[in-house]
């Protein structure tokens, strides 16, 4: 994110914090800003954000910044050689 980010973000933390019916003070704020500003752009934050928030399970819980950065990194996953190889031979069964 970029320091352009910085209003932006904190209305959206301020409305995941009231909907989960938590103040999201200026400390808090900031310590998701330092933890998250380098690793994640903005649009990539409230797509978590979003996502957190619909999960039937993990969203009944207001979100901790690990729990965004596992949304992103998961959005992010590439198949590795071999989970790409698995899929491949599927497709030569023709049955399946």
């Amino acid at each position: 994110m970029q320091d352009s980010d910085k209003k932006e973000f904190s209305d959206a933390m301020d409305a995941v914090g009231a909907s989960y019916g938590t103040d999201m003070s200026t400390a808090v704020k900031k310590l998701w800003w330092r933890l998250l500003a380098d690793k994640i752009e903005f649009l990539a934050l409230q797509t978590a954000l979003d996502r957190h928030m619909l999960d039937p399970d993990r969203g009944r819980f207001m979100p901790k910044p690990a729990d965004i950065i596992a949304i992103v990194e998961k959005a992010h996953h590439r198949l590795s050689a071999d989970e790409a190889w698995a899929i491949a031979l599927e497709s030569f069964d023709e049955s399946a």
